[in-house]
């Protein structure tokens, strides 16, 4: 328990960098470790063993095959008894037709009797007889070249090629243009898979969650340069006259438009167009200039093939005609296609949210009190939070009771989208007497309290002030 605790503190202690930095660490070493792994459990010697216990599973039974020109008439007469029933037949045949004549010629028509006997030579149980031709049968040549191809089957599993192999696994890529063959190996790719998809699917939504933060202070800091440069073209635009008008008459005046101008500044956000099509850019970017940089080292990909296996691989499509071939420049490939992937689930994440407007379109807000809010690792229903924030400004427990969140959120939205100015309503003064705050003072539960500034003739009726405090 204490090793556990120990753990727990040193997270909490642990900066939201530090953490960040552990993911990308822990995807890394976790990618390493599966390639080395399944480069073990798919050696040659286990894919040879595999492929073997495979060829007995699935073996069927086959019709024999015989060489006939091999074999004695006494065998050829084993195998069809029949054999030795027709060449007797023929011989009385061919006897009869000659007559036992020493002169008379055997021509090759009669012989061709006997021919006929073994051709019609069938095997009782089996439906025919595949006769061995030598044009059918492997060359050495054949064989040798065959036997190569086995090899580099079986010798396939190379480092950079696990890599790649567990790399694409677990950022659900998937090339195929290797898979394991052993069952362990298999075993271990679902096991595999089941922690590594999730922990490198986080990793990564984690890095696009930077890149859409730097995005955003990029568009921002654009905003505030392109106002400042018009504001200094509208200044030195103006007339000397109206600005020492400005100066002499209403200096503090001019100091607070300015102070005024700089919060508005300051408050100000790229919208989300801004940021969607900021985002369509650097995709495209990034795809072109990736083509040109992986087509200048990969020896089998042009621009177009670079771009078109960068699109694939980074859409998650993973068609597997294209793969990583320069073992050099591996390390830079995974990066890339790393970085990638975040700008892709940054482009998903936009797409989401122009879904989901999409499907609430036109319907009414509900449910909005049970909204989770999250706030760093921590996260509170929206109900929560503002009956703690009226406890915080010691708003009546009357008010927060009969407070409609959905209403209030959806006059939220009006006042962001600027149909409504603001949600402040004004207070109403009394003519006849000076402010006090004991004026808006409405809760039963401070009743009890008095202000400084109260005067005699107020709601507070005889009941006297507490004395000042004095200086002994």
């Amino acid at each position: 328990m204490f090793f556990i605790e120990s753990i727990r503190t040193s997270f909490g202690k642990a900066s939201p960098f530090a953490l960040h930095i552990f993911l990308i660490v822990g995807v890394v070493v976790y990618t390493i470790s599966g390639a080395l792994i399944i480069k073990h459990l798919e050696s040659p010697d286990r894919i040879k063993a595999a492929r073997k216990s495979n060829a007995i599973r699935d073996a069927k039974p086959t019709v024999p095959t015989y060489d006939l020109s091999e074999m004695t008439g006494a065998q050829l007469a084993q195998l069809d008894p029949r054999v030795h029933e027709c060449v007797l037949s023929s011989l009385v045949d061919i006897f009869s037709a000659v007559g036992c004549d020493d002169d008379a010629a055997l021509d090759h028509s009669a012989i061709s009797t006997l021919d006929d006997c073994y051709r019609s030579i069938s095997i009782p149980g089996m439906e025919g007889i595949k006769i061995r031709d030598e044009k059918e049968s492997m060359s050495t040549t054949e064989k040798s070249i065959k036997e190569e191809e086995e090899k580099m089957e079986e010798s396939k599993w190379t480092f950079e090629n696990a890599l790649i192999f567990s790399f694409t696994v677990i950022t659900t890529i998937g090339y195929g243009h290797i898979v394991p063959e052993t069952t362990l190996g298999r075993i271990f790719v679902i096991v595999y898979g089941l922690i590594g998809v999730p922990l490198t699917l986080l990793t990564i939504a984690d890095l696009g969650m930077f890149i859409a933060k730097g995005l955003h202070l990029l568009l921002r800091g654009l905003s505030r340069l392109c106002r400042w440069t018009v504001k200094k073209y509208d200044m030195s635009a103006r007339a000397p006259s109206s600005i020492e008008e400005k100066i002499v008459d209403g200096e503090e005046k001019e100091s607070t438009r300015t102070e005024s101008e700089e919060e508005d500044e300051d408050r100000h956000e790229p919208r989300k167009i801004d940021e969607t099509l900021t985002l369509c850019l650097l995709f495209a970017l990034y795809l072109l200039i990736g083509a040109h940089v992986l087509a200048s080292y990969e020896p089998e990909m042009g621009f177009f093939e670079a771009f078109y296996f960068n699109f694939v691989t980074l859409t998650t499509i993973g068609l597997g005609d294209f793969v990583p071939k320069s073992t050099d420049y591996l390390f830079v490939t995974l990066v890339y296609i790393g970085v990638g992937l975040a700008l892709t689930t940054m482009a998903v994440e936009i797409m989401a949210d122009g879904l989901k407007k999409l499907h609430y379109f036109g319907r009414s807000i509900k449910n909005a009190a049970t909204v989770f809010v999250w706030f760093g690792g921590e996260k509170m229903r929206l109900d929560r939070l503002i009956k703690n924030l009226g406890d915080q400004l010691n708003i009546p427990e009357v008010e927060l009771l009969h407070f409609q969140v959905e209403t209030f959120v959806e006059q939220a939205i009006k006042v962001e989208e600027g149909e409504i100015a603001t949600l402040r309503r004004p207070v109403v003064m009394r003519p006849d007497r000076p402010f006090s705050y004991s004026n808006i003072r409405t809760s039963e539960e401070s009743a009890r309290l008095h202000f400084v500034d109260s005067t005699r003739s107020s709601k507070l009726g005889t009941v006297g002030l507490p004395p000042l405090a004095t200086e002994n």
